[in-house]
């Protein structure tokens, strides 16, 4: 027992250690670092918080104005505080008067992770908390991974949790105010389930599956990405219980996603009476690539159709055909006549497509698959190699923090290193693609080596690795080929390749071992 409660007290300062050191990029940043939708979750929280309790915060100015009568919103509610930024939409292509409307696509439940320190502590109390708990993850992970091993478990986790916080872009998203850190966490949880599901406790299990739900809840690619792991899971588990339940756990995770974004939308609806609309994402993809606006070209009666015969076109898109191409940012955000779209929609065309947004992806898919998968390959594998740092050097649309912020917010934000354009990140760059080639090199080795019969065909540390790799493919598919190619994207995922790589170092199996896995 004694012994026990000294590891414990060890792995507990380890754990420690690790979320402090995860912290680095915010100490010489000089605070957390800021996207343009960081302050969308905030208030998005915020205001369920205010209409719970009646307590204002320096993020509720949304609610002071509606309160004051200064917007449309009859009342304060959780929608007037979770209109995206750029959602106060001109009426159509003709000028006419912009008026809010509520806009999903920012997550009241990753808010609320992020509120309640940051209410108590400010920022530097959120990313704390984010540090705490995926550093926990992360160790949890690797103690499933080792729980064979008799002996030197705490220095093998010392040794990753060193190499991911210094080596890999991972505490650069823990310092940032937005859920991007959470797509690695899910994908390695997820994957932790399907492959070591047997060696864990049913509290073991059931902790991870409801934070995979958790985390799922934050952002729809989280849902997408539960989803995929969970059937990989028919193919990597190690046993024909886990094959069945592995893809049950995904579709149930996922589908807790879905729910919980549902009620948020129910909950919305139920306050002001309509229901919110989410980004057409699809859509501004398709039409900033080939397929989607070839299809349109196909389908619209005409670029000079009437403002007023919305009807008369299968998709409201015809309507804005002279707009198009743009960028996917400048076609969802934009309010310049040059090049938005989105926002400079009528209400009731950009209701219209918004709810098209599906059905025109599929129409755009079966109209030309082949341009269709040229352009998803094309997307993906961009994604894939955009490794650079560009959003913790703010450019300079992005270093005004007067509009939009609290004050105080506003003055640590000006005075970062982010903000002077001097936030060092060029090592953390290039160790990122030399760690991303050594990892693929290492993991491919052993895929080698299995096919040769040179490696442990049961080894759960490999089937855990190849999951892992996968989630990086799978989030380049979901957020690159039906999004945007974005470095963002990629970055936040890289430093899954290296973890997958540590762990087939310390947690990979020898051949005589593998019948306690049987």
């Amino acid at each position: 027992m004694a012994g026990a409660s000294v590891a414990a007290k060890r792995w507990f300062a380890l754990w420690l250690a690790f979320a402090a050191a995860l912290l680095w990029p915010a100490v010489i940043n000089g605070g957390a670092f800021w996207f343009p939708d960081s302050p969308s979750y905030i208030r998005s929280a915020d205001a369920a918080f205010v209409v719970a309790t009646g307590q204002r915060s320096e993020w509720s100015d949304r609610f002071e104005k509606a309160l004051a009568g200064k917007t449309a919103a009859p009342a304060p509610t959780v929608a007037a505080a979770v209109v995206s930024p750029g959602t106060a939409a001109a009426a159509g292509p003709a000028a006419g008067p912009k008026r809010e409307r509520p806009v999903i696509g920012r997550s009241i439940y990753y808010g609320m992770l992020i509120y309640l320190p940051m209410r108590v502590f400010g920022p530097w109390g959120a990313i704390a908390m984010q540090a705490l708990l995926v550093g926990a993850a992360i160790l949890f992970a690797l103690a499933m991974a080792m729980r064979h091993r008799a002996a030197g478990q705490l220095p093998r986790a010392a040794g990753v949790a060193a190499v991911i916080a210094v080596l890999t872009p991972l505490p650069f998203y823990v310092c940032m105010l937005m859920p991007d850190v959470w797509s690695g966490v899910t994908v390695a949880l997820m994957a932790l389930i399907v492959v070591y599901r047997a060696r864990m406790s049913r509290l073991e299990l059931a902790a991870s599956w409801l934070a995979v739900v958790i985390t799922a809840t934050f952002h729809n690619s989280h849902v997408l990405l539960a989803f995929a792991l969970g059937l990989a899971g028919v193919l990597a588990a190690l046993d024909g219980r886990s094959r069945v339940l592995a893809p049950v756990l995904g579709l149930a995770a996922a589908a807790a996603g879905l729910a919980a974004g549902a009620l948020f939308t129910f909950a919305v609806q139920a306050q002001t009476g309509i229901r919110p609309i989410s980004p057409p994402f699809l859509s501004a993809r398709l039409t900033a690539s080939g397929p989607g606006l070839a299809y349109l070209d196909s389908v619209c009666p005409s670029p000079s159709t009437p403002p007023s015969a919305a009807s008369a076109v299968p998709f409201a898109l015809c309507r804005y055909r002279a707009r198009l191409p743009q960028h996917s940012d400048n076609f969802l955000w934009s309010e310049q006549s040059e090049n938005g779209v989105f926002q400079l929609a009528a209400p009731a065309d950009q209701r219209r497509i918004a709810a098209e947004d599906k059905r025109f992806f599929l129409a755009v898919v079966a109209h030309d698959p082949a341009a269709y998968l040229g352009s998803f390959v094309q997307a993906t594998g961009a994604t894939l190699l955009k490794y650079n740092m560009r959003n913790f050097n703010y450019h300079e649309g992005r270093r005004d923090f007067s509009q939009g912020y609290p004050a105080n917010i506003a003055r640590e934000a000006h005075a970062s290193r982010a903000v002077a354009n001097t936030m060092p990140t060029g090592f953390t760059r290039m160790a990122a693609i030399a760690l991303s080639l050594v990892s693929l090199a290492l993991v491919a080795w052993a895929v080698t080596a299995l096919v040769r019969g040179r490696w442990p065909h049961r080894d759960a540390a490999l089937r855990y690795a190849l999951l892992l790799v996968l989630g990086v493919f799978a989030n380049a598919v979901i957020c690159g080929a039906l999004s945007k190619p974005d470095s963002r994207y990629q970055m936040r995922m890289q430093w899954v390749l290296p973890f997958a790589a540590l762990v087939l170092v310390v947690a990979g199996r020898r051949r005589d071992s593998e019948s306690a896995l049987r």
